[in-house]
């Protein structure tokens, strides 16, 4: 009589063995199937993802921030104003320009005296505060002049920005800055730092006036820091104003860049910031 063991065992060895040899049969058929060409597919996804997994870990990715800046037209302008109480008359500034040492016009007083008016600095006319024949007091506002920078001072230059900014430009930071020459067309590339900062929020005429009467540029910071922005004073001290370079009259837009931190890919991939 045969063992009923025996026979369960020798059918169970069987079942294994026949598995085993199709499995190898399964995969000789893969091997055989699968060209050179989709190895070296596979081969070249695994080192990208590899690769792309490394580079997440090690790279860092720069966070930068931009701003719009002007050479400040409080510190390179100044105000012609009447030498005399009398009627003003206004000549030579059709062009725009006043040189120094050259009358740009004269007051009669009611004594009919004729007084000069002077220019002491040479500039550019943003702005005429009397009308032709207009009677004026002693000391009141004829003309806005912008003069160009000093060559042998740091270049002052203010940019206004909304509060959650402000961080991005502590003290002792240094920016990468650029402009334009209207004239020329040239432009150029320099560094400022930030020098000193605004505590409270500037009024829209505090805008005006350090823009050179800019009201474009004024909306401009208004509406880039949804609502009254803060000052951000910088100088420049490798401004070019030679022959690769100008000299910058008060108003002059100023571009500014700045890297302000930098993070890792997967941080961003994962909500950092």
């Amino acid at each position: 009589m045969t063992d009923v063991s025996t026979t369960e065992d020798t059918s169970q060895s069987a079942v294994v063995s026949a598995r085993q040899q199709l499995q190898r049969s399964d995969l000789e058929v893969v091997l055989q199937t699968t060209r050179p060409r989709g190895w070296w597919a596979l081969a070249i996804v695994t080192v990208i993802i590899v690769l792309a997994t490394v580079w997440a870990f090690v790279a860092k990715i720069p966070q930068t921030t931009s701003a719009t800046g002007v050479v400040n037209s409080l510190v390179y302008s100044y105000t012609i104003t009447a030498p005399a109480t009398g009627s003003v008359i206004l000549t030579g500034i059709a062009d725009g320009q006043v040189a120094a040492g050259t009358p740009v016009g004269t007051i009669t007083t009611v004594e009919g005296t004729v007084v000069p008016i002077n220019v002491k600095i040479s500039g550019e006319i943003t702005s005429i505060g009397a009308e032709q024949g207009s009677f004026v007091q002693l000391g009141a506002n004829l003309l806005n002049v912008s003069i160009k920078a000093s060559t042998s001072s740091p270049l002052n230059i203010i940019a206004f920005v909304g509060e959650s900014e402000m961080v991005k430009y502590p003290l002792g930071t240094t920016v990468e800055i650029s402009a334009t020459d209207v004239v020329t067309t040239q432009t150029i590339y320099a560094t400022a730092t930030v020098v000193a900062e605004g505590s409270t929020p500037s009024a829209e005429s505090s805008l005006n006036e350090v823009n050179g009467d800019l009201t474009s540029l004024t909306q401009k910071w208004m509406t880039a820091s949804s609502g009254y922005p803060y000052a951000l004073i910088l100088q420049s001290k490798d401004w070019p104003m030679g022959d690769s370079g100008f000299i910058p009259s008060g108003g002059q837009i100023v571009s500014i860049t700045h890297t302000y931190n930098t993070v890792r890919p997967i941080s961003v991939l994962f909500g950092g910031k």
